[in-house]
């Protein structure tokens, strides 16, 4: 899926939950959003409908999208989302320092089809 594709699915979304905001004006309020977006070009138009979102009471990590996302959809601003790959290496283990302390982290790198 393509970042615009996934624009459209969020913004039906958003439309579907706030009936009394039409397509148009949630459009126009989502590009004066990039205007003022201090993000990548690239990552503006999911920012901009997510803080819209967010502004509108509206939290679109709930919203369930398809069941499993391709890697090359992920893009900045997701949580909670579902994919399936291999496992391509995991790096060695870490140390970090979060809210709740030191705690160890791994990564891993993982490839699919796209």
């Amino acid at each position: 899926m393509s970042r615009e594709e996934l624009i459209q699915r969020y913004i039906e979304a958003i439309l579907e939950k706030r009936k009394d905001i039409s397509r148009e004006e949630l459009i126009r309020r989502i590009e004066e959003k990039k205007k003022h977006a201090r993000v990548s070009e690239a990552y503006r138009g999911v920012w901009a409908v997510f803080s819209l979102a967010n502004e509108l009471g509206i939290r679109l990590e709930e919203v369930s999208l398809e069941k499993e996302i391709k890697i090359g959809s992920i893009v900045s601003g997701l949580t909670s989302i579902s994919t399936r790959g291999r496992v391509i290496a995991v790096l060695e283990p870490r140390e970090v320092e979060s809210n709740d302390g030191k705690i160890m982290i791994s990564r891993a790198i993982i490839g699919d089809s796209s």
